[in-house]
């Protein structure tokens, strides 16, 4: 095939991949930011291993083998759709994450259920009413910042929160039991909420937006009692240690955090609970 440059692969992977995964914005930027500038109006079949790598090193020596790992998994992806489509033969990229080292895995800063008193003390204390909701949501339901950040009042019913599948990292429908605390926490929510019609339950400054899934992560990166601490994916492994200590089994709570993959790295990341230690997960005001 002549004629196709690797921008025209960049649109149908757009076309391809919007409103099909949930980190499509940030993908798309990061592509736009490391990747086009170079590559955008290079004829597809041209471009070869030693090009890419040549783009990618620079990244990696800056330390964010992340970024590069994120990069180079979404080029090869580009790469596998054209050669589906027939703008160009075979993907020249195949295996090439051999050539790089992996990025080092690290968990996200967390603490024990135990000393979540004191971080309830410090949010109702110092954190402004609309974080405090979002901190307590986000802790409830066990729901990664960006999906809550999206939740909508419509998605409720029935003392249940469902989630639609599009909406979720694993691509599966989710539902959230709502208690007695959950239904006053909405209910205030709803009350102080500027805009009363909005048909998300954490509007953005525009009702027809949600807010930011890095409002919760900027405010607590600005409070020194939480730097190092506790970020907001932390809470996950907070409920997760929690349950843990009731008795719970790994898979079963698991699937209540829906992070369905389960290996041994993630379990160690995800289970921080130290054994024999029980008692109850209160919300106390």
């Amino acid at each position: 095939p002549r004629g196709y440059t690797f921008n025209d692969a960049y649109a149908l992977w757009k076309s391809l991949k919007k409103g099909e995964i949930v980190s499509y914005r940030s993908e798309r930027l990061r592509l736009e930011k490391y990747v086009l500038p170079k590559l955008r109006l290079k004829q597809i079949d041209q471009i070869t291993a030693p090009m890419i790598i040549n783009l990618l090193k620079p990244i990696e020596l800056t330390g964010k083998r992340a970024t590069m790992k994120r990069c180079l998994m979404r080029t090869k992806e580009i790469f596998d759709l054209a050669v589906c489509a027939g703008y160009v033969h075979h993907n020249p990229i195949n295996g090439l994450s051999r050539l790089f080292k992996p990025p080092k895995k690290k968990p996200r800063p967390s603490i024990p259920w135990q000393s979540l008193s004191e971080v309830l003390s410090v949010m109702e204390e110092k954190a402004p009413k609309r974080i405090k909701h979002i901190f307590l949501l986000s802790l409830y339901s066990m729901l990664r910042p960006g999906e809550v950040a999206k939740l909508r009042w419509d998605w409720i019913e029935n003392n249940t929160l469902t989630i639609p599948a599009e909406e979720m990292k694993m691509r599966r429908v989710h539902r959230v039991p709502l208690t007695a605390f959950a239904t006053d926490l909405l209910r205030e929510i709803k009350s102080d909420t500027k805009h009363k019609r909005s048909v998300f339950i954490f509007p953005g400054q525009k009702s027809c937006n949600h807010v930011n899934s890095q409002t919760l992560t900027n405010y607590m990166r600005s409070q020194d009692f939480f730097k190092d601490r506790l970020v907001p994916h932390g809470l996950r492994s907070i409920a997760r240690s929690w349950l843990a200590d009731q008795g719970i089994s790994y898979e079963m709570s698991c699937t209540r955090c829906r992070r369905l993959r389960v290996s041994s790295l993630s379990k160690k990341r995800f289970f921080r609970s130290e054994e024999g230690s029980y008692g109850a997960m209160e919300f106390v005001y």
